[in-house]
């Protein structure tokens, strides 16, 4: 199958892509190839059968200047939002979009032992 996945290089991609690429045909997106100037992305997007989209922006610097907030809504939404309307155009394909709690901040509850998981490694394992 052909893969296209964002976020290759973040904790997730980083470790999905080499398992999908000993079985399938992988690309792999930048989220800084993503524009309306850049038609690189439309085809590769087109033609893909699934798109596993990883990237994401975890967090802004302390720093807190315009570009960070910039570049954190860029990632996190608008690509997003760029890649869901671009698979609405083609033909049917799967849309894998994976995501961290981090994202969306820090818990204010703690962990119960009583909710640890329980399954083995195996277990948790899926195949595309």
């Amino acid at each position: 199958m052909k893969i296209l996945v964002t976020g290759a290089t973040g904790f997730i991609g980083s470790q999905l892509v080499p398992k999908l690429k000993q079985t399938h045909d992988v690309k792999v997106l930048d989220a800084r190839q993503v524009s309306d100037s850049n038609s690189q992305w439309h085809q590769a997007v087109d033609d893909c059968e699934i798109l596993i989209h990883l990237a994401a922006r975890a967090h802004v610097t302390s720093d807190g200047s315009n570009s960070q907030h910039d570049l954190y809504r860029s990632t996190n939404s608008l690509l997003t939002s760029l890649l869901s309307q671009r698979l609405a155009l083609g033909i049917n394909r799967h849309f894998i979009f994976m995501s961290t709690a981090k994202v969306l901040g820090g818990s204010t509850e703690k962990a119960h032992r009583s909710n640890a998981l329980t399954h083995s490694r195996r277990q948790i394992h899926t195949q595309v």
